[in-house]
């Protein structure tokens, strides 16, 4: 009776490893930084809620937004920018808002960053809802199959300038079994040292996190990643045939040796 209750757990176990959701690591969803998250830190994009004057400089007020399209199902974590604070309040609002018809559409989730952007160099800026406040939207919004969204950088402050500084390597994002594949959305130009990728591309100079927008469709992008957890898919309703054939054999063999322990005592 006891090798009975053995043999019945045994298999209860072998069952539940057999339908039990497999564990979803994060992924980069989307990336066009280079090795070790290198970025173009010669060449930006200017971030600014009003006009300021920077290094001699008068930068117009100005919103950027990039496309990206994921490759699978995910939902977002977090945002990566290669950035940098040019003046004024160290703030930095971060959107990411759905498409719509080519442009920027509604706002999916907003990051506000307070006292992230680096001051004496560029460097590479989270927006999550762990290092900063969700202003707007639902926080881990879904990422369908083959959908576009952009990534929308906005200066809340006036009198705020920060630098979006551009990549240098191709736009990559996440495939199956967790490699990684090229995903650009048209073709790469060397220029100033590096390569510089083309495509869809959006600013305004109102500025606005909504628009209405200015495609710049032959654009350099800047640099930035998107990291997101992959979907998981519910669990089979009955086991592989493979799978069922293996769980048998081992419960045949136990049961084969219970009998044998029956008939020799």
């Amino acid at each position: 009776m006891r090798l009975r209750k053995v043999i019945c757990a045994a298999a209860l176990v072998c069952l539940g490893a057999l339908t039990a959701p497999k564990a979803q690591a994060d992924s980069v969803v989307y990336s066009n930084f280079t090795s070790g998250m290198s970025f173009n830190n010669g060449l930006s994009f200017s971030i600014n809620q009003s006009t300021v004057i920077v290094n001699g400089t008068v930068l117009p007020p100005e919103t950027i937004a990039v496309q990206f399209t994921p490759s699978g199902s995910f939902t977002f974590n977090d945002a990566k920018l290669a950035m940098a604070l040019s003046s004024g309040t160290n703030t930095l609002n971060v959107y990411l808002e759905s498409d719509a018809n080519g442009m920027p559409g509604s706002i999916l989730e907003g990051i506000q960053l307070s006292g992230l952007l680096p001051t004496t160099a560029p460097g590479v800026v989270e927006a999550s809802t762990s290092t900063g406040t969700l202003i707007a939207g639902t926080a881990g919004a879904d990422m369908l199959d083959g959908t576009a969204y952009w990534l929308v950088a906005y200066a809340p402050v006036a009198g705020t300038s920060a630098a979006w500084d551009l990549a240098l390597g191709p736009d990559t994002c996440a495939g199956a079994g967790g490699t990684t594949i090229d995903c650009d959305m048209s073709t790469a130009l060397s220029t100033d040292g590096g390569s510089k990728i083309l495509s869809n591309l959006a600013f305004n100079t109102i500025p606005s996190a909504t628009g209405p927008w200015t495609l710049a469709p032959a654009a350099p992008r800047p640099a930035f990643q998107i990291d997101g957890t992959m979907k998981s898919s519910p669990p089979p309703a009955v086991p592989e045939p493979a799978s069922v054939l293996l769980l048998g054999t081992g419960l045949a063999g136990m049961l084969i040796l219970w009998k044998r322990k029956r008939t020799a005592v």
